[in-house]
């Protein structure tokens, strides 16, 4: 037979058996979301060195009396209350490799899920944060409309009005409600301005502009709970002072040998707690999904 019939090609009864099935040099890793709450809170990290709880007692405004001829001073007796900390977010994440997956795997297995697995509590931490949009004293917007400028400028008179103090305010939103921002004419972004981001804590830490003053971070953990068939984010204004969070164990990996069962594992455990420290202080800016 000549030509164009008896040639060898890659068909499984010819030459399939000559072409190889290369992997990539390189992993591809799942995207992370940024991590924004932790860095922008007030931190109580200090007091919780031992202990389950923290308490943070709270001093209160006074008011004046008009002094009178022959009178006294008129003692004031606050009644005074205290915020509790639970030291009680105990989590791990962990996986396991075994000893011939290790030796046999053209990846670098340990290295790459150790990050996982940090990220993992890291992300339980975050969305702990974000889930204190329900503690809010105040709610502007809704689940059917768009973050608007009016709506933002409302949160920050309702910040106002709580005497919040000026420094240390953030707006969090999701990426519909950056969406929407970017859509006002006096939202800047530091692309277009040239002008450095503040800094923040760690690499990933979602900032991405300034909208009245204030500066914008966006992250995938704003909480956007369905009721009733409407999807709502909950995008957030604050000051730091909302929230406190004490790290009692930081995220931190272990790692365990274990012979008997042929592997060796990588556990990431980290211990904290929360609570909302000033209600007042939080504005949930509601949105819909987009």
């Amino acid at each position: 037979m000549g030509f164009g019939t008896n040639q060898m090609n890659t068909g499984v009864l010819s030459g399939a058996v000559f072409v190889p099935q290369n992997w990539s040099r390189d992993v591809e890793l799942a995207r992370e979301s940024a991590k924004v709450m932790a860095g922008i809170v007030n931190r109580r990290d200090f007091d919780a060195v031992d202990g389950n709880i923290i308490n943070i007692p709270f001093v209160s405004n006074l008011v004046t009396s008009a002094i009178v001829s022959d009178g006294q001073a008129n003692f004031q007796m606050p009644q005074e209350s205290e915020v509790q900390v639970n030291i009680n977010r105990y989590f791990e994440s962990s996986v396991a490799i075994e000893y011939k997956l290790s030796l046999q795997s053209k990846y670098e297995l340990a290295m790459k899920y150790r990050g996982k697995i940090a990220e993992a509590l890291d992300r339980n931490i975050e969305t702990d944060l974000t889930g204190l949009y329900s503690s809010a004293s105040q709610i502007v917007g809704s689940g059917s409309v768009a973050v608007t400028e009016a709506n933002v400028v409302r949160g920050i008179q309702y910040l106002n009005q709580a005497n919040a103090p000026q420094k240390d305010r953030h707006v969090v939103v999701s990426p519909g409600g950056m969406n929407n921002l970017q859509q006002i004419s006096r939202y800047t972004d530091y692309q277009t301005t040239g002008q450095k981001p503040s800094p923040n804590t760690g690499a990933n830490n979602g900032l991405v502009g300034n909208v009245s003053g204030l500066p914008v971070h966006m992250t995938t953990n704003i909480q956007a709970p369905a009721s009733t068939g409407v999807v709502t984010n909950h995008n957030l204004i604050f000051q730091k002072d909302f929230a406190t969070l004490a790290m009692q164990k930081k995220v931190s990996i272990m790692i365990e040998d274990r012979p008997s069962y042929f592997c060796t594992g990588y556990i990431a455990t980290a211990l904290w707690g929360f609570a909302l420290l000033r209600q007042d202080h939080l504005v949930d800016l509601q949105s819909q999904s987009n």
